[in-house]
């Protein structure tokens, strides 16, 4: 579902949060305390900032926003005991969830809220309190971070913040359409910027931060965050002509500060604008609580600030191309079996027919193509250098190079492991996870790993082979991952073993679910080995996740959970007990999405 969609879900969506969180003091009431430790990442974190002066208001101690690792840090050196509140809508990530179980390890009252109650972060001893925002699987948390702003908002008011008008959905709803208008004016104004400054005071920073954070993650623009006073020494210099501050401001006195700001620097030729919190696009002044509805022209003008890119992935059998929206959305999607081709020219030429056709269809303007590709493309001119046993039409030739050429478009190349890991990445199981690899099992075996938001290559972009991780010691066609795991590995064990010939690896974990002795040893025979490589990979890199992606990981929890009872036989306990093994979110589009994004990514650089 595209951004607008989860925006235009927002007010019911806050209303059910505003009413669970008034409903919620009825079953508890944390222990004696002195201050409040807020604590979360991401847009969690930045949710607690724009929430943070509600509960300094509430008068129960000195107030302090945390990151979940500083504050695991810093616990041993706190004197005081304050109330633990951990914010993480997904309930995964792993620096939240060790937070929450150190809080409440130490006996501190601790509080967990999040959208997934049976989530890791629900088993950590912490009380829980669910964040009813609804389904949003993937892109930017726009619900969950307007659900977080309101349950917050009524915490502190339990806890003895002086009431204010919280915002209902009927105050919310009217300003959905005209912040949609706004934003996207702002966008075509300023098509050009080469950078984005927010800044507010007090709570205001936290939606400056949160504005920052998602048009940087989506619109691949440079963006900082910065309170006011901060922003007014010194950060302004630097900026230039192409260059946009926006300061957000809540009273006549930061009005009138930042309008001064604005004409001071629109006459050296910088662009600021003084956002009047009070009277947002489409609501007279005297608004609600800003912060739940000043965040939403933003959310909007992270996804009008990017064009969409072309995906295409070449598979062994199939090529599969769609245009991918800002949020990670495919559409006009198209699948194109090349086996019966017989030139370059004519793969070339009906991907370019197809570019056509996708944008006709959904009447929208690509800006850029990305190529994902089996092997590694030579980054100055994606000359195919590596990799094209499965397709050897492309085999030193540059599909690239052919496709600007006939669309007129940028063109940039990936692996298609590598793309699949960025699908997973930005909009997929990997986000929120700092260190995680990504197995893609198809006709071949790839993947890639992404480490602290950025995806792990060699020199010139080379991409790891995780399919060439050597298993067992035996002749060649018996030793690697790839061997074991591809799609035709699970159909040749299975016919080994007895089974129908040709069998497909769907067919075949379906048979198993339904109780077939044969499926149910091979498939595990098979996950025994991922669950070996994934194990290899955990040990060395300290990962968080493996997760599995791309046709045969179609097969979800009947694959994962099998791989997940070996994965001890070869994983440091340590280790073991920080890591999980998932399966993809964006599934067999995980390479669509990837190389579109990698598209939009380097070709902006490029500009």
């Amino acid at each position: 579902m595209p951004i607008p969609a989860f925006i235009r879900e927002q007010p019911e969506a806050l209303d059910r949060c505003l009413a669970a969180a008034r409903a919620f003091p009825a079953s508890w009431w944390p222990d004696a305390f002195d201050g409040i430790a807020l604590v979360g990442s991401g847009s969690s974190f930045n949710a607690l900032v724009a929430s943070r002066p509600r509960f300094v208001a509430s008068r129960r101690g000195v107030v302090i926003v945390h990151g979940p690792e500083d504050f695991v840090a810093e616990l041993g050196d706190i004197r005081s005991r304050p109330l633990v509140i951990v914010l993480s809508q997904s309930g995964a990530s792993a620096t939240s969830i060790a937070a929450a179980k150190a809080a409440a390890d130490a006996g501190l009252p601790t509080l967990a809220i999040t959208a997934s109650p049976k989530a890791p972060l629900g088993r950590t001893g912490a009380t829980v309190l669910a964040m009813p925002v609804g389904n949003e699987p993937v892109g930017p948390k726009t619900k969950g971070f307007i659900g977080s702003l309101v349950m917050l908002a009524a915490l502190a008011e339990t806890l003895g913040a002086p009431p204010v008008p919280l915002p209902q959905g009927t105050d919310l709803a009217p300003l959905i359409e005209p912040c949609r208008d706004w934003a996207e004016t702002l966008a075509r104004n300023f098509a050009d910027v080469d950078q984005i400054v927010f800044a507010g005071r007090r709570g205001n920073h936290g939606i400056g931060l949160e504005a920052s954070l998602k048009i940087s993650e989506m619109a691949g623009v440079p963006t900082a965050a910065y309170p006011t006073e901060e922003l007014l020494h010194g950060r302004l210099h630097g900026l230039t002509e192409r260059s946009v501050t926006f300061i957000l401001a809540d009273s006549e006195a930061e009005l009138a500060e930042a309008r001064l700001v604005e004409a001071v620097m629109a006459s050296r030729g910088c662009k600021v604008l003084a956002i009047d919190a009070a009277n947002l696009p489409g609501m007279g002044a005297g608004s609600r609580w800003a912060p739940p509805c000043l965040i939403v022209p933003f959310q909007d003008g992270r996804a009008a600030m990017t064009q969409p890119a072309i995906g295409i992935d070449i598979g062994g059998t199939t090529i599969k191309l769609g245009l991918v929206t800002s949020e990670g959305t495919i559409l006009g999607r198209s699948n194109i079996a090349y086996a019966s081709m017989s030139s370059f020219e004519e793969i070339a030429d009906t991907l370019a027919d197809a570019i056509v056709s996708a944008q006709a269809v959904t009447r929208l303007q690509a800006g850029s193509i990305g190529l994902a590709a089996p092997g590694h493309a030579r980054p100055m001119d994606g000359l195919m250098v590596d990799g094209t046993a499965n397709v050897p039409l492309l085999r030193n030739r540059s599909l690239a190079l052919a496709l600007k050429q006939r669309t007129n478009l940028p063109v940039a190349t990936i692996n298609d492991g590598s793309a699949a890991t960025l699908g997973e990445l930005h909009f997929g199981a990997g986000r929120g996870l700092r260190r995680f690899c990504v197995i893609t099992l198809g006709t071949g075996v790839g993947g890639g790993i992404a480490i602290d938001g950025r995806l792990i290559t060699g020199e010139d972009g080379v991409p790891p082979e995780l399919g060439a991780i050597v298993l067992h010691d035996a002749a060649r066609g018996n030793r690697t991952l790839e061997d074991f795991a591809s799609a035709g590995a699970f159909t040749k064990a299975y016919a080994m073993a007895g089974g129908a010939p040709h069998t497909t690896p769907l067919e075949i974990c379906r048979l198993m679910s339904a109780g077939n002795p044969v499926a149910r040893e091979v498939v595990d025979l098979i996950c025994r080995r991922i669950a070996q490589a994934s194990g290899a990979l955990i040990n060395a890199l300290n990962l968080e996740a493996c997760i599995l992606s791309g046709g045969v990981a179609l097969a979800g929890d009947l694959l994962t959970s099998r791989v997940t009872a070996h994965l001890g036989d070869f994983t440091w306990p340590f280790l073991l007990s920080r890591s999980r093994i998932l399966t993809g979110v964006t599934g067999d589009c995980s390479g669509i999405i990837g190389a579109a994004e990698w598209a939009r990514r380097r070709c902006a650089d490029a500009a």
